[in-house]
C-alpha cells in the first residue's frame, strides 16, 4: 500500500512517483527510520543526553536572567517607594502652607476692612496703644499657630517616611519565612512554595540541576518581595489620594477664593 512521504524524510534509494508516494512497506512501522538515524542504542542515548544537557543549560541561563531582572525590578521598587515618601512630604507641606495662607488672607481681609473705615473718615485716627498691643498679640498667636502647623506636617511626613523605610527593609530582608501579619491560615501568610528536590530528583547527575532549583527558590522569594513592595506602594498611593481629595484640594480651593476676595476688596479701597 502506497503512502505519502514528506520530502525531508524521503530516502534516496527509494523510488517515488510525481506526487511523493512510495510503495515501501517499511514506512508503516517507522522503525527503519529510527534505525537509520542511530547506529546503536548508545548513540541514541548519547543524542538524547546532549539534548537534555542543552535544555538544562538553557534553563539555567533563563533562571539566572530571571534573578537579574527581579533584582533590577526590586531596585526600581525601592526607588519608587522613596519617591512616594518624598511626594507625601511635599503634599503635607503644601497643605500646611495653604492653611497658613488662609489665615493670612483672613488677616488681610481684616486690614482691608480697617482701611475702608479710614478712607471713609478722611482723617488720621488717634493712635490707641491698647489696640496696637492687642493686634501684636494676635499676630504673635497667628504666627505661633502657623509654625505649629508646619511642624506637625513635618512630623507626620517623618512618620510616613519611617513607615515606608521600615516596609522597604522588611521586603528586602524577607527570605521566605512565614509572614506574621495576623492572617494565620489565610492566603499570603504561608511561605512561597519551594522547587527544591523536584528537578534534582530526576537529574542528579547534572551539574546545573541544583543551581536551577536554588534559582527558582530565590525567584519565588523575590516575587514575594515585590508583592510586599507593591502592597506598600498601593497603601501609600491610596492614602495620598484620599488626602488630596479630602483635605488638600478643599484647602487650596478655599485659599484661592479668599485671595481673590481680598484682592477685589483692596482694589475697591484704593480706587
Amino acid at each position: 500500500m502506497s503512502r505519502y512521504v514528506p520530502k525531508s524524510r524521503r530516502n534516496e534509494n527509494q523510488n517515488y512517483d510525481d506526487f511523493g508516494y512510495s510503495g515501501s512497506s517499511n514506512w508503516n512501522s517507522g522503525s527503519n527510520y529510527n534505525q537509520s538515524r542511530f547506529n546503536n542504542e548508545e548513540e541514541e542515548a548519547m543524542y538524547y543526553k546532549q539534548q537534555t544537557d542543552a535544555v538544562m543549560d538553557d534553563t539555567l541561563q533563563t533562571s539566572r536572567n530571571i534573578l537579574k531582572k527581579l533584582d533590577q525590578t526590586e531596585q526600581i521598587g525601592v526607588e519608587n517607594m522613596n519617591l512616594l515618601a518624598e511626594s507625601d512630604e511635599r503634599l503635607r507641606n503644601i497643605h500646611a502652607k495653604a492653611k497658613n495662607i488662609n489665615d493670612k488672607t483672613d488677616r488681610a481681609n481684616e486690614h482691608a476692612t480697617e482701611l475702608k473705615k479710614y478712607n471713609r473718615a478722611f482723617f488720621l485716627p488717634v493712635i490707641n496703644f491698647t489696640s496696637k498691643k492687642r493686634k501684636e498679640k494676635k499676630e504673635q498667636k497667628l504666627n505661633e499657630k502657623m509654625s505649629r502647623r508646619e511642624e506637625e506636617a513635618r512630623n507626620k511626613s517623618a512618620q510616613n517616611r519611617q513607615r515606608i523605610q521600615q516596609e522597604i527593609d522588611n521586603a528586602r530582608n524577607y527570605n521566605g519565612e512565614p509572614m506574621d501579619d495576623g492572617r494565620k491560615g489565610k492566603k499570603g501568610s504561608q511561605p512561597p512554595p519551594s522547587a527544591r528536590g523536584r528537578l534534582y530528583t530526576y537529574n542528579k547527575d547534572h551539574a546545573a540541576a541544583q543551581e536551577i532549583e536554588d534559582n527558582l527558590d530565590k525567584a519565588s522569594v523575590g516575587v514575594q518581595r515585590l508583592k510586599m513592595m507593591a502592597l506598600s506602594m498601593n497603601k501609600t498611593i491610596t492614602e495620598q489620594n484620599e488626602f488630596i481629595t479630602n483635605e488638600l484640594a478643599p484647602t487650596v480651593e478655599t485659599a484661592n477664593s479668599k485671595i481673590n476676595y481680598a484682592n477685589r476688596r483692596l482694589e475697591k479701597n484704593f480706587k
